[in-house]
């Protein structure tokens, strides 16, 4: 039985190849969607989803996290058509930005733009009749020029593997930086144990699992994240992700949505830890630059600054 979709007469549908797929956009599901695995929207046929990213980098292409009646989750690229209010008989846009699926090695030097997947391109004209294969654009870097329409077209999703929660297996141990969070500067170490309870390092600046994360904090990974199905981010211990959303209702619950290293996914937060930035009683410089008298070797992949004789640091936070 085919599905039918009734829009209002102020949308229009179009193709993955005329119009893209962008963040911040609304799609439309042409089919139903059930029986999905943790981590995915199940919705009936015409219901309306918020673009929040767009998969275009190894088993993402094909897929679109967004939210949709209070839920959250991917859905499959092939499941639905981007919705546009249509303008006057304009097909040049200078604000919409639009991710690239397929990379385009160019001659920049005669007029060509050339794309990796991953890019993001602003649209700036689309090509029409003889011309529909092209369109002409510009990226963040401020490099313009044309590109072929397809750079733009998704493909089709990868099949969905069974989902699987994944459980905290030994213990390790993870260093962040004070001041940001990030693996660089002065550094606190947290162990967690297999039985999940913490044991802190004095002045440490994590806090427990679940405790107020929000949308735009930064988490570190306590533990290593491994053999995951599609949808969820695999991850040494130690490394950062920026929380893009936070799970809340049903099965998202104890689960963030987050990007680290240009890949995006599902991380359960038994597996991370929100880093927490001090403010009081710290002694912070931002601007204060300091040469280095000493060599002082570290393991950097564990939150340590390597550093040798004659290099320059910017001191961020003294311990105290």
């Amino acid at each position: 039985m085919e599905t039918h979709v009734n829009l209002s007469s102020s949308s229009l549908l179009h193709t993955v190849m005329d119009q893209g797929w962008k963040v911040g956009g609304v799609v439309v599901t042409i089919r139903s969607l059930s029986n999905c695995p943790f981590g995915h929207l199940e919705l009936d046929a015409g219901r309306h989803v918020d673009v929040q990213h767009v998969g275009s980098v190894g088993d993402e292409v094909g897929w679109v996290f967004g939210v949709a009646d209070g839920r959250s989750g991917w859905l499959p690229v092939d499941a639905c058509w981007p919705v546009k209010i249509p303008h006057e008989n304009a097909n040049v846009s200078d604000t919409e930005c639009f991710p690239v699926f397929h990379d385009c090695p160019a001659r920049e030097d005669l007029g060509y733009l050339a794309l990796r997947i991953g890019d993001e391109v602003f649209l700036e004209f689309q090509g029409s009749g003889a011309d529909e294969q092209w369109a002409f654009g510009s990226t963040r870097c401020g490099k313009r020029g044309w590109f072929p329409s397809h750079a733009l077209q998704a493909p089709d999703a990868h099949l969905l593997p069974p989902p699987r929660r994944l459980l905290p297996k030994g213990d390790c141990e993870v260093r962040v930086d004070c001041r940001k969070g990030r693996p660089e500067g002065r550094s606190s170490a947290l162990r967690l144990a297999p039985d999940h309870s913490a044991h802190v390092a004095a002045g440490a600046v994590l806090v427990l699992p679940g405790e107020h994360v929000q949308v735009g904090d930064v988490v570190v990974t306590s533990r290593a994240v491994s053999n995951c199905p599609f949808g969820h981010l695999e991850l040494d211990a130690g490394r950062h992700v920026d929380v893009q959303h936070v799970g809340s209702v049903g099965d998202e619950v104890g689960w963030v949505f987050g990007v680290a290293d240009g890949r995006s996914g599902w991380l359960p937060v038994d597996a991370c830890w929100p880093v927490k930035i001090p403010h009081e009683n710290a002694n912070v410089s931002d601007t204060e630059c300091f040469p280095v008298f000493h060599d002082c070797p570290a393991r950097e992949d564990l939150g340590y600054l390597a550093l040798r004789i004659g290099d320059e640091v910017f001191l961020e936070f003294q311990g105290s």
